[in-house]
């Protein structure tokens, strides 16, 4: 395995200086690197029992953070490629929850919930939270799925405009955002 010419300090300030229009910091990184917990070198950061490469996210975008979900210290759920999985280190098992390439039903009808099938959706973010699954995608599709329950509770496409991806679940609340149109 061939050395990098750069380390990790050069390349992350070529990057911000590079992607600069992407950062969504209200702040300058100086104020925030006060707040920020600084590691001792030659300290551990974070103590491991087990460790993998059996368990491989695939995360298509580089601005996509909300793919990855810790529930507990030893639930994660993620993407790989179309399917969200479960990884329990515990059991040393990952389990796929939603295959988001096969068409997707929902399961539960109510009067004025527009719910409609969906089919091959790239999942662009998504949420784990008390056995519910948020899931959006970049063509607007919202999916929501009962962890403890077969199916897709819900699902359905927002828009039909082609610029818009759907956002994040934070604190309960889905908030919806629409890409740059250029």
């Amino acid at each position: 395995m061939g050395e990098l010419n750069f380390t990790r300090d050069e390349y992350r300030e070529a990057r911000l200086k590079q992607y600069k229009n992407y950062e969504n910091l209200g702040r300058p990184h100086r104020d925030l690197e006060k707040e920020c917990l600084q590691v001792e070198k030659g300290k551990s950061f974070y103590d491991f029992h087990y460790n993998t490469r059996l368990v491989k996210s695939t995360i298509v975008h580089f601005q996509l953070r909300y793919l990855l979900w810790a529930t507990s210290k030893h639930d994660v759920y993620l993407m790989q490629n179309f399917s969200v999985m479960h990884w329990n280190s515990l059991h040393r098992r990952g389990t796929e929850v939603l295959n988001a390439a096969k068409p997707i039903v929902p399961t539960e009808k109510r009067p004025g919930l527009l719910a409609r099938p969906l089919s091959r959706v790239q999942i662009s973010t998504m949420a784990v939270k008390d056995n519910l699954l948020v899931a959006g995608g970049f063509q607007g599709e919202l999916i929501c799925k009962h962890m403890k329950q077969p199916g897709v509770a819900f699902c359905s496409k927002l828009t039909t405009d082609e610029n818009y991806c759907s956002g994040y679940f934070s604190k309960g609340i889905w908030l919806n955002e629409g890409n740059d149109c250029k």
